[in-house]
């Protein structure tokens, strides 16, 4: 569900939402789950590899586009869900005109990235 679907159910409703901040100790298992790292959903170019290819095609990208903050080569990076330190959520809804990005997506997202 996204905020703004919830935002028109409550106003269906008659209801009032207000954001309200946990930290991370009384909100364990969200908390968990943003900071837990996942072989399975996370992974990147060696560091030494991504830096050898920028200097060599002498290209130095903005964003990285699929990303987090456990892998990400650069400041800016666009995440697959919802993070404080991210650029942007789900690149690919997101315009890649104008700007200059790393994209090294994961395979199971090559086909959408390419069409």
């Amino acid at each position: 569900i996204t905020a703004v679907e919830m935002w028109k159910w409550a106003l269906a409703r008659k209801l009032r939402l207000s954001a309200v901040h946990l930290p991370g100790v009384q909100n364990t298992v969200a908390d968990a789950e943003l900071r837990s790292f996942n072989d399975h959903t996370e992974w990147t170019l060696r560091r030494d590899l991504f830096e050898s290819a920028c200097r060599h095609l002498t290209f130095r990208p903005e964003v990285d586009m699929f990303a987090s903050r456990l892998n990400s080569q650069l400041p800016l990076f666009c995440s697959r869900r919802a993070d404080p330190e991210a650029w942007g959520v789900d690149a690919l809804s997101l315009p890649w005109h104008n700007m200059r990005l790393y994209i090294f997506p994961p395979v199971c997202l090559l086909a959408r990235v390419l069409a």
